[in-house]
This record gives C-alpha cells, sequence and structure tokens, in this order.
C-alpha cells in the first residue's frame, strides 16, 4: 500500500509541474563559431525529440542546429534525474556576437532576452 501512495503521489505531483524551460547558460565555443546552450526543463515530455530548435538575432537571423554528416545534429538527450542538456547551434558568418541577445524557440517553448558570452 505504501508503494502505491508513494507513486501515486509521484505521479499526481509531476502532472501539475507546469512546463517550464530554463537557459542556464549561453556561451561561445570554437572561435566564435558555435553557440552552446545549456538548458533545464521542469517536464521534458513535453518536448517532442524530432524537432529542432533554432535561434533568432536581433536582426531575424535565423541560426539551425550544427548537423555533422555521420552523426546529425550535436545536441544531448535530456538526462533523466537532472532535466538538463546541451545543444550546439552554427554561428554562420558570426551573425552572434558577445553580448548579443538571441532568442530561443523549441517546441512551444519561446526564451527571450538570453545575452551569449
Amino acid at each position: 500500500m505504501k508503494k502505491y501512495l508513494q507513486k501515486l503521489y509521484f505521479r499526481m505531483t509531476y502532472r501539475f509541474v507546469r512546463p517550464k524551460m530554463i537557459v542556464l547558460q549561453a556561451t561561445f565555443s570554437g572561435d566564435e563559431s558555435f553557440i552552446d546552450i545549456r538548458y533545464w526543463l521542469s517536464r521534458p515530455d513535453k518536448i517532442n525529440p524530432k524537432t529542432s530548435p533554432y535561434l533568432l538575432t536581433r536582426e531575424n537571423k535565423k541560426l539551425g542546429l550544427l548537423h555533422i554528416s555521420k552523426f546529425g545534429a550535436v545536441k544531448t538527450n535530456i538526462r533523466k534525474h537532472t532535466n538538463s542538456g546541451i545543444v550546439l547551434f552554427y554561428n554562420r558568418d558570426h551573425a552572434v556576437n558577445k553580448g548579443d541577445k538571441i532568442t530561443l524557440y523549441w517546441d512551444g517553448f519561446k526564451i527571450e532576452n538570453i545575452e551569449v558570452q
């Protein structure tokens, strides 16, 4: 009975957690050719893994994920215990500079005013 109540409590509390995404850090890597975004999700089940995120700059330039020919897009799976992950974007033609604000779009989530360090 105790295990049943524990499972019931977990399912009820988890179900009512509001889905939200928090960007922990946005930094440059590879001589400012890539933008590394580390994020945290409250409900990882709300994001479809087949959708791909993208960034929008102040000048409305769309930056996509970094794709490697043999491996595909560079992004981690969401770790179950920490609900965190990493996404790597290609900074084509150095469209984003240090201190610029960007917006992240990913499957219904929109995070604005992310400052790249």
